[in-house]
């Protein structure tokens, strides 16, 4: 759809009633919030990313109903001081992201599905490390608490996220087995 965003029926031509997410990254502040301010008056469910440029347009983008909102003079100044002040972590990052592609890992999260294998079994039986080679850092829970001291009692559950690290064919085989 080529269209100004900004516009309702713009927004109905691009299918936002029916979207699951929708970016926004027009050009100015006031745009990216009456593309936000629209968008959530359509669709309630709808998850709404977009972009400030100013520091205080940030609250009032999700006062309007962004969820998240990325501000990239942030977001650059935090990598610049990542690169400077922990190189090695950044780099590792930065591979396991897939932006180096010469680096054979990847991290990823996984969804474990209501059926699945893992649904409902201690980590420690899980044999994912074992069968698959892949390691979990840590277990986003559906509530949003983050587990990231994990043991061989820790349980899976349906709508937990396995953040893990692993080869891109491990990773695609993990997401078959977890969605089973």
């Amino acid at each position: 759809i080529q269209g100004d965003a900004t516009r309702d029926e713009v927004l109905v031509a691009a299918g936002v009633e029916r979207a699951r997410t929708l970016i926004s990254v027009v050009s100015s502040d006031a745009e990216n919030l009456f593309v936000v301010l629209s968008a959530r008056g359509m669709n309630r469910d709808l998850t709404i990313l977009t972009r400030a440029g100013d520091e205080g347009a940030v609250l009032k983008l999700k006062r309007a109903g962004a969820d998240m909102v990325v501000s990239p003079y942030e977001i650059g100044a935090q990598k610049i001081a990542q690169m400077v002040f922990r190189p090695h972590v950044s780099s590792f990052l930065e591979g396991a992201a897939g932006l180096d592609p010469s680096l054979d890992f990847r991290l990823e999260a996984v969804e474990i599905r209501g059926g699945s294998a893992y649904d409902g079994t201690p980590l420690g039986r899980s044999r994912i490390r074992e069968d698959l080679g892949i390691l979990i850092v840590a277990v986003k829970k559906e509530d949003g608490r983050i587990l990231t001291s994990l043991g061989p009692e820790t349980v899976l559950q349906a709508g937990d996220r396995l953040i893990c690290v692993g080869k891109p064919a491990q990773i695609r085989e993990f997401k078959d087995r977890a969605a089973a």
